[in-house]
């Protein structure tokens, strides 16, 4: 018999910064991770391969209209800058 011991982390995530496209990544193991790691916000990375449909597919699953995950999740533009939340 093997007993195995499940280690427990507490650590806090402010920001995820999380990829969203690639040829390795499944998007639905990309929601389970960001669901896990349980960040207060969320900004999507890592999608110069999708089209304007998929950016709106990723956005709609990730973000407060679809399943979510529990986050503040926000596209940042080129030009646009982000608030860190403190503590």
């Amino acid at each position: 018999m093997t007993l195995r011991r499940k280690i427990v982390s507490l650590t806090l995530c402010l920001l995820l910064l999380l990829p969203v496209a690639a040829p390795w990544l499944k998007l639905g193991e990309a929601i389970d991770f960001a669901r896990t790691a349980g960040p207060r916000r969320c900004v999507p990375i890592h999608d110069a391969l999708l089209s304007d449909v998929g950016i709106g597919l990723v956005d709609r699953l990730l973000g407060p209209h679809g399943p979510g995950i529990g986050a503040d999740y926000r596209r940042l533009g080129p030009a646009d800058a982000l608030d860190l939340p403190s503590g």
